[in-house]
C-alpha cells in the first residue's frame, strides 16, 4: 500500500513538473513572438516573414503533438479523433505554406483570397470531424434524423447571426463577392465549430477525457473570435502583420498542443459499457429546448440588428429558409418517433395481458404516497373482484394469506406507509 502510495506521488510530482514546463515554454515563446511583433524592432518584409514563420511552425507543432497523442491511445476511436485533430492543425500548417509563398515568391503582402483560405477554413472542417470520433464512447442513440435536424438548426442559426453581424461590414464594402464570401466563411466555419463542440460537450458523458477537451474548446473559441474580427478586418483593409490579432492565433494552436499533452495524461481506457438512462437523461433536457432556444437566438437577433434586415435581407432567405426546413423535420422526426413508442408500448402490453391470461398471473402496484392501487386485468380475474370496484383489494387481499402471515404483511404494509 504504502508502495503504491510513493509511486503515485512520484507520478504527480513527475506530471505537474512536466506541465509546468510546458506552460514555461508556451509563455516564453508568446513573449518572444510579441517582443518581435509588437516592439518596433522588425518592419516591413520583416515583420511579416517573422509572422508567418511563428504561425506557421506553431500549426506544423500542433499537427506533430496531435499525431503523437493520437499513435498513443489505446482505443480505436480516440486514435481517429485525435489523427483528426492533427489533420485540422496541419491543414492550416499547409495554408500557411501557400500563403508563405504567395507573400515570398508572388509579391502579396495580403494574399487573400487563395487557394490557401481553403485549407484554413479546414481546420474546423476536420475539427467537427474528430469530435464524431472523440464522443463514440457514448453509446449511439436511435434517433439520428433528430440529431441531424438539431445539428441543421444550430448552423442555420450560426449563418443568420454572422450575416446580421457583418451587415453594416458587407454594406460599406466595395470587394469582390468571392473575397466577402472567403471573409464571411471565415468566421461561419469556426463558430460552427465551436457550437458543434459546445453541444458535445453537453450532449455526451466525456469523464476522464474532460481536461483535453476542455482545452480544445477554448482553443476554438479563441479561434472562432479571431477569425471572426479577421473578417472584418478582411473587408475594411485593416489586416496587416502588426495586426493585434495574430497573437491570438498562436494562442490557439498553444491550447491545442496543452490539450494533446493532457490527454497523453490519460492512461485509463474508457469504460466499454455506459448508463444509457444517464446519457439519455443528460441529453433529453438539452434535446428538448434546442428548438426552442435557437429559434430565441434568430428572433433575438432580427430585432436587435433590425436596422441592418434590408442590407441582408435576400441573403437571409436561404439560412431562414434553411432553418424553417430543420424545424419542420425535428418536429416531424419527434413525432414519428413518440408515435413508434407509443405503437411499441401497446403491442408490449397487449402481448403482455395475453400471456398473464394464458398462465392466470398477474401484477399490482401500490403508490406509497397516494395510497393508490393499480392492477393488470387478470388480477381481477384471480382474485374474483369486480372489475368496476378495485375498493375490496386490501381485504380479498389479506383473505387469501396464510393466517399466520395476516399480522406480519399487515405491520410490513404500515411500516412502509409510514417511511412515505
Amino acid at each position: 500500500m504504502s508502495l503504491n502510495s510513493n509511486k503515485s506521488s512520484v507520478y504527480s510530482k513527475t506530471i505537474s513538473r512536466d506541465r509546468v514546463k510546458l506552460l514555461v515554454s508556451i509563455f516564453c515563446l508568446l513573449s518572444i513572438y510579441i517582443i518581435g511583433n509588437y516592439s518596433g524592432l522588425l518592419e516591413g518584409k520583416a515583420l511579416s516573414w517573422w509572422t508567418d514563420f511563428s504561425w506557421t511552425i506553431a500549426a506544423l507543432l500542433a499537427a506533430w503533438r496531435s499525431y503523437v497523442t493520437a499513435r498513443l491511445r489505446p482505443v480505436k476511436h480516440e486514435r481517429k479523433a485525435w489523427y483528426l485533430f492533427s489533420l485540422a492543425a496541419f491543414s492550416w500548417f499547409v495554408g500557411m505554406l501557400i500563403w508563405d509563398y504567395d507573400e515570398i515568391f508572388g509579391g502579396e503582402l495580403i494574399p487573400f483570397p487563395s487557394v490557401g483560405d481553403w485549407f484554413f477554413m479546414g481546420y474546423a472542417v476536420f475539427f467537427i470531424a474528430a469530435l464524431f470520433y472523440y464522443r463514440t464512447r457514448t453509446p449511439s442513440r436511435k434517433n439520428n434524423l433528430i440529431q441531424f435536424a438539431n445539428l441543421g438548426l444550430i448552423i442555420s442559426t450560426i449563418f443568420v447571426l454572422c450575416l446580421l453581424l457583418f451587415a453594416s461590414a458587407l454594406e460599406q464594402s466595395s470587394n469582390p463577392v468571392h473575397y466577402e464570401m472567403y471573409a464571411l466563411f471565415h468566421s461561419v466555419l469556426t463558430v460552427i465549430g465551436l457550437v458543434f463542440g459546445i453541444y458535445c460537450y453537453w450532449f455526451f458523458i466525456w469523464s476522464e477525457n474532460r481536461a483535453s477537451f476542455r482545452l480544445m474548446i477554448v482553443s476554438i473559441f479563441i479561434l472562432a473570435v479571431t477569425e471572426t474580427l479577421y473578417g472584418f478586418q478582411l473587408l475594411g483593409h485593416d489586416f496587416d502583420a502588426s495586426s493585434y490579432l495574430n497573437v491570438y492565433w498562436l494562442l490557439a494552436f498553444a491550447l491545442h498542443y496543452w490539450a494533446a499533452f493532457e490527454q497523453d495524461l490519460v492512461v485509463d481506457s474508457p469504460s466499454a459499457a455506459m448508463d444509457q438512462d444517464e446519457v439519455n437523461t443528460h441529453s433529453a433536457k438539452y434535446e428538448a429546448i434546442l428548438p426552442a432556444l435557437t429559434l430565441f437566438t434568430v428572433l433575438f437577433s432580427l430585432y436587435l440588428f433590425k436596422d441592418q434586415l434590408e442590407n441582408v435581407f435576400p441573403i437571409l432567405l436561404v439560412p431562414g429558409l434553411a432553418f424553417g426546413l430543420f424545424l419542420a423535420l425535428r418536429e416531424w422526426s419527434t413525432h414519428s418517433l413518440e408515435s413508434s413508442f407509443l405503437q411499441k408500448l401497446k403491442t408490449s402490453n397487449t402481448r403482455l395481458h395475453a400471456v398473464q391470461k394464458m398462465a392466470q398471473i398477474g401484477h399490482w402496484e401500490r403508490n406509497l404516497s397516494t395510497d393508490k392501487v393499480t392492477f393488470s386485468t387478470e388480477i381481477f380475474n384471480i382474485f374474483g373482484m369486480d372489475h368496476q370496484d378495485s375498493s375490496k383489494f386490501d381485504d380479498v387481499f389479506v383473505d387469501i394469506l396464510h393466517p399466520d402471515d395476516r399480522d406480519k404483511i399487515k405491520q410490513a404494509v404500515i411500516d412502509c406507509r409510514a417511511k412515505h
